[in-house]
């Protein structure tokens, strides 16, 4: 018996039916399409304080909105190492993907705690950490203190970036 010449011996089921080959290719693109956006609408927290979203992904894109600790965002979509996300207050922007959290974020929670031990133990420092640089006179805080309220602008970032020559990827 002679086959029809679209059926071959020996050939994929698939291939000798239009239809199942429709199926087929229907499910692996429903399947590849799903796998990419499954954290699409999930809502994450941002974990870090000062973020902002932007327009692009880029740290010197332009500022759409500020992301305050611990709002809750919802997640469009993810790329790279970046993932735009909307606010509550409707708008949308890329953040860096590190900056979220799955975890919601409690704040306002206080402890009974001395102010100068709460920024000893934000530098690492313990109780006995402080006593010992104390008494070896190479502690310098007010140092510290002073390299930490130095804030670099985005333009100021820009110009140094335009003067050296150098590129954002």
């Amino acid at each position: 018996m002679r086959l029809p010449c679209r059926v071959q011996k020996n050939t994929a089921l698939c291939y000798h039916f239009p239809m199942l080959r429709k199926i087929f290719f229907l499910c692996a693109t429903t399947l590849a399409l799903s796998s990419a956006y499954c954290d699409a609408g999930d809502r994450k927290y941002v974990s870090v304080p000062g973020v902002s979203m932007r327009a692009s992904r880029s740290n010197l894109s332009g500022k759409i909105a500020p992301l305050s600790y611990g709002e809750q965002v919802t997640v469009v979509r993810e790329e790279r190492k970046w993932t735009f996300v909307s606010s509550g207050g409707g708008k949308s922007g890329w953040v860096p993907s590190s900056v979220l959290s799955k975890k919601k974020i409690v704040s306002g929670v206080f402890v009974d705690v001395d102010a100068k031990e709460l920024a000893l133990a934000g530098k690492g420092f313990s109780g006995s950490d402080e006593g010992e640089y104390k008494m070896s006179g190479r502690a310098n805080y007010d140092a510290v203190d002073n390299m930490e309220k130095n804030v670099v602008t985005d333009s100021e970032l820009r110009e140094f970036l335009s003067d050296g020559g150098l590129t954002v990827e």
